[in-house]
């Protein structure tokens, strides 16, 4: 249900031969007008950037690949954000990009879904999860 339904976030990182590092998944909103397939975008990118944060990670340069266009073009400056809701998250994601300690800077790139199933598999998974867990 898009909006108002169980929204989860999906992430997961690899190194540059494509070996996988890290990986989470959170239920980030049950219900109301934030539950929407966009805001789980945003908050799978933040946590995967905050997870670089804490881990105090720094590199030559980040790449970040992801299959929704709209937060690709939103995080890339190309569009703008005129959803109320997802500002703040755009915001924190700015921020944390800023604070990470990276040489020759980070670029967005936009993917299709067949290339991000790890990600919404996670999601899927802490969704399911989270539906057994209500039901105990």
């Amino acid at each position: 249900k898009n909006p108002g339904g169980i929204a989860t976030s999906g992430w997961f990182m690899t190194d540059a031969k494509g070996k996988l590092v890290a990986e989470g998944a959170k239920v980030v909103a049950d219900g109301g007008p934030k539950a929407t397939n966009n805001y789980a975008e945003y908050c799978a990118l933040g946590l995967g950037v905050r997870h670089l944060i804490d881990e105090e990670w720094s590199g030559k340069s980040l790449t970040i690949r992801g299959d929704s266009r709209l937060i690709v073009q939103q995080v890339s400056g190309n569009w703008n954000c005129r959803a109320e809701h997802l500002k703040p998250l755009l915001q924190k994601i700015t921020e944390y990009l800023e604070q990470l300690d990276i040489e020759d800077g980070w670029s967005i790139h936009w993917v299709g879904r067949e290339h991000n199933n790890h990600a919404h598999t996670l999601a899927e998974n802490v969704y399911h999860d989270y539906q057994r867990s209500r039901q105990t």
